[in-house]
């Protein structure tokens, strides 16, 4: 219902297009059902189209509803899984999944897609009393769920936020939509 609304699918739409003649690796983590990743796997031929979760059972569905995608069990946590991710992907995508992660593992996270130069678009849900766009730390906001300091991390490690937006869904006033489109 509320899709046009998301901008990090139009902030995708925009890399494909630009890109979809290249040999480029994007890299959905927290995947989940894996239907977004491979929705947007229709749109190159050259793009390397991956996708990961945190656990196996999740990855094998993925992979056998989608055989065109490369599939992994990440958990986002480890560094060395991480960095297995950072270092192939040239875009990570996130959507939803980042909420889960503790400050200090999203603080990696962020430090490990800058030492490996991945661009990064994500779309991530957040309490709507705060401002993701003066957030400096992270709030918990129960069910294992953040609402974290996007681009205060960005910035902090030297990312270009090339587009930014947030939007409110009516009939879930307590929350708030962010997408963003970091740059190296």
């Amino acid at each position: 219902k509320y899709t046009y609304k998301n901008l990090a699918f139009k902030y995708l739409s925009s890399y494909i297009e630009q890109n979809k003649d290249k040999k480029v690796i994007i890299h959905q983590v927290g995947a989940s059902s894996g239907r977004e990743i491979n929705y947007f796997s229709k749109r190159s031929d050259h793009i390397i189209f991956e996708a990961s979760d945190i656990s196996e059972e999740i990855a094998k569905n993925i992979k056998s509803n989608y055989e065109n995608l490369n599939c992994f069990c990440i958990d986002l946590a480890d560094l060395e899984q991480l960095s297995f991710v950072t270092s192939r992907a040239d875009l990570i995508i996130a959507f939803g999944g980042l909420q889960y992660l503790l400050p200090s593992d999203l603080k990696k996270f962020f430090e490990n897609c800058k030492a490996c130069e991945t661009e990064l678009i994500i779309s991530q849900p957040m309490d709507s009393a705060v401002s993701p766009y003066s957030l400096k730390y992270s709030i918990p906001r129960g069910n294992f769920s953040w609402s974290h300091p996007y681009l205060y991390l960005a910035n902090k490690f030297s990312f270009k936020v090339k587009n930014s937006s947030t939007f409110f869904i009516p009939e879930n006033p307590w929350s708030q939509m962010f997408a963003a489109h970091f740059k190296i």
